[in-house]
Parts: structure tokens; sequence; C-alpha cells
């Protein structure tokens, strides 16, 4: 098969078949070239892809729902794992949870906003500058690896890191962390006099 299709057909093909309304063109044209990275498209002539990743028999003509099927296919696995948050329809075995339950190893508590401690009780309830980064720095560390996690992984020969960016912006908009209920604790009482 060498199906060839201008960049802007291919847009219009995603757009209205495949993906979400709710992502933007940056984050779409940054999914071209992980797509490309991952052999399922190929850049030709600056504005045209050409199809990857089909069987020979697929003519020119009806490649659309077998390569659909194959990008679906594609989010069920590990290399997949920025795909299926742009897709419309998700498979009901792909979970949009991050860490994935399927490939994490780990324990999920130990995701996002975990690692902060409750406060000690010899803490000064008037917080410093410096004790506010502090905290503010331990909230976001999870948040800060994520996406470190995630743009190491998206980044390849076609895919940049400004790139990788557009789409873990997007990836982050729906990613659905849940964490455990935080017990309440009072940072500062003013005194009335």
């Amino acid at each position: 098969m060498n199906q060839k299709i201008s960049e802007d057909e291919l847009l219009e093909f995603l757009c209205t078949s495949l993906l979400l309304k709710e992502a933007g063109e940056k984050s779409i044209r940054a999914l071209l070239s992980h797509l490309a990275d991952l052999g399922l498209l190929s850049q030709q002539e600056k504005p045209y892809w050409k199809i990857e990743g089909l069987a020979p028999q697929v003519s020119s003509t009806a490649w659309k729902e077998p390569w659909i099927k194959q990008l679906k296919k594609l989010c069920e696995g590990p290399r997949g794992f920025a795909l299926k948050y742009f897709l419309k329809d998700l498979p009901d075995t792909v979970s949009l949870a991050y860490p994935d339950p399927a490939g994490f190893q780990g324990a999920i508590s130990d995701g996002i906003l975990e690692t902060s401690s409750p406060s000690s009780v010899n803490t000064s309830s008037h917080l410093s500058n410096l004790q506010i980064v502090k905290k503010v720095g331990r909230q976001l560390s999870p948040l800060i690896e994520m996406e470190n996690d995630f743009l190491t992984r998206l980044q390849g020969k076609h895919t940049n890191r400004q790139r990788a960016r557009h789409i873990f912006n997007f990836i982050i908009s729906r990613v659905k962390m849940k964490g455990e209920p935080r017990e309440w604790v009072q940072l500062s009482r003013r005194r009335h006099k």
C-alpha cells in the first residue's frame, strides 16, 4: 500500500473520525510526529505523510478502517500510552488512570501527591517563605516527575521536546488521578484581640 495524504487531510480525517475535539491543533500536529516514531506514519516531502503499518493487501482506498483499528489496538499496550488520551472511543480494557494499573509494578497509592508527609508537631504555625517554597516543592515534585517520565517516553526521532510537551499538556488535562483524602491541618491562626 502506498497511501500518501496531505497533512491537512490527515488532520481532518483524524479529527472527524478518531480524536477528541478538545485536542488542540498543536497537540494533534505533535501527535502526528509521535505516530511517525511508532511507525504508523512517515514524513514525505513537507506537507505530505505516508500511512504505514498496514498489510500490503489493503488497497489505497480502503486504508482508513484497518488503520483506525490498528491505532485502537495500539492503545491497549505500553507503546500506545499517549495515544489513548486522544481517542474518542476507547476500548473498555484501556484505563486513563496514571500510573496505568495494568503496567505499574508498585502500589497505585504511590502516585501523584502521595509523597508529602503530615505536618510535624514541632513546626511553627507561621510559615516563612522558605517553608512555603519547600512545601509547594514537595507537593509539585510528583507532577514534575510525571512530566519528565512522559517527556522521555514521548521523545523520539520525529518528536522533539517541544512537541512532546504539547502532547503532555493535553494528556495532563485528561489524566484521571485519584488521591486519598488528606487530613486537615490548620496552617496558621490569627489571634483576635
